[in-house]
C-alpha cells in the first residue's frame, strides 16, 4: 500500500478482502547511516495479527542496530554490504513473524 496511507486505511484495505485473519507489517523506523568503513542499519518493525472485525489478536515489534562492515556506498550485488543488508532484512522479519504469538494467532 501507498506509505502516505493512515494505520486505518491500511486496516479497512485489509478488511475487505474477507479473510478471517490479516497480517499488518508496519516498518515504524528504518535508518542507515556510513562513517568511514563502518555502515549500520537501525530499525524498529512491528507486526499486527488482526482477526475480521479489525481487532488485534497480537502483536510484535522488533527494535535492534546492526554494524555492517564495507564501503556503504559501493554498489556490489550479491556480496559485501549488500549482501549483508539483505541478510539482516531476512532475519529481522524471521524474528518478527516468527513470534509464537503471531503464529498462534495466524492459525
Amino acid at each position: 500500500v501507498p506509505y502516505t496511507e493512515t494505520r486505518e486505511q491500511v486496516i479497512k484495505t485489509l478488511l475487505n478482502q474477507g479473510k478471517p485473519r490479516s497480517l499488518l507489517v508496519t516498518i515504524e523506523d528504518w535508518e542507515s547511516d556510513q562513517y568511514l568503513s563502518e555502515a549500520s542499519l537501525k530499525f524498529t518493525l512491528k507486526a499486527d495479527v488482526l482477526d475480521s472485525s479489525g481487532a488485534v489478536l497480537a502483536s510484535n515489534t522488533v527494535t535492534s542496530r546492526r554494524g555492517i562492515s564495507g564501503n556503504f556506498f559501493a554498489i556490489q550485488p550479491h556480496t559485501g554490504v549488500s549482501a549483508q543488508a539483505s541478510l539482516i532484512s531476512q532475519q529481522v522479519l524471521q524474528q518478527l513473524l516468527n513470534d509464537q504469538k503471531i503464529v498462534q494467532a495466524l492459525q
